[in-house]
């Protein structure tokens, strides 16, 4: 994944942690390995959570620092969103259904730069 698109994931990330009122949102790799991160930074075990996801589209549970909601926002893809008291588990869960397309977008709209192909010499270019 390259700089751009990390980038578009963690304005992603920002904009969730602000509409859900969250303490910190987090997305992972299927390995558990952190991609992006907004909010206060919070201890978080990601193959653990992204365990705990299985094989459902999302899961919540109780952390140190409030709750969780997980939720598998693209193919390989977790978000984790830390949050207190304050928002209700609807409102957090609505958030993230609005959001998933944002970070689908982010995590496909730029890929890799590459060369142009030219065609051999002497044929017209299409």
């Amino acid at each position: 994944m390259n700089a751009v698109a990390l980038l578009a994931l963690e304005i992603v990330c920002a904009q969730l942690l602000q509409a859900c009122q969250a303490r910190a949102v987090v997305v992972f790799d299927a390995t558990g390995k952190e991609m992006a991160r907004a909010g206060v930074s919070t201890k978080l075990d990601g193959p653990l959570l992204v365990n705990r996801l299985g094989e459902g589209h999302s899961a919540f549970a109780p952390h140190d620092d409030g709750h969780v909601y997980l939720a598998l926002v693209a193919p390989g893809v977790v978000l984790a969103v830390i949050f207190d008291d304050g928002p209700s588990i609807g409102v957090v869960a609505l958030r993230v259904w609005k959001a998933a397309d944002a970070f689908t977008f982010a995590l496909k709209a730029v890929p890799p730069l590459r060369m142009a192909r030219l065609p051999p010499r002497g044929q017209p270019r299409r």
